[in-house]
């Protein structure tokens, strides 16, 4: 059990302003299954299994839209 990490503390150590953070699961799926990925590089990083989300449903909506 890690200690959430504030949004500024994050975004300050990756120096870059357009760094989107989500520390909910829920905000983060919503995210994830709205955008287009068609040019799009998507990194997720996380120190467990982000929330328990459904990554392999995500990945596949991601697919279908490209």
């Amino acid at each position: 059990k890690m200690e959430e990490y504030p949004e500024s503390v994050v975004i300050n150590a990756f120096g870059n302003k357009k760094l989107k953070f989500f520390n909910n699961p829920e905000i983060l799926e919503g995210f994830l299954s709205y955008i287009n990925y068609k040019g799009k590089n998507l990194l997720l990083m996380s120190s467990g299994n982000f929330g328990g989300i459904d990554l392999n449903k995500i990945s596949e909506n991601a697919l279908r839209k490209i």
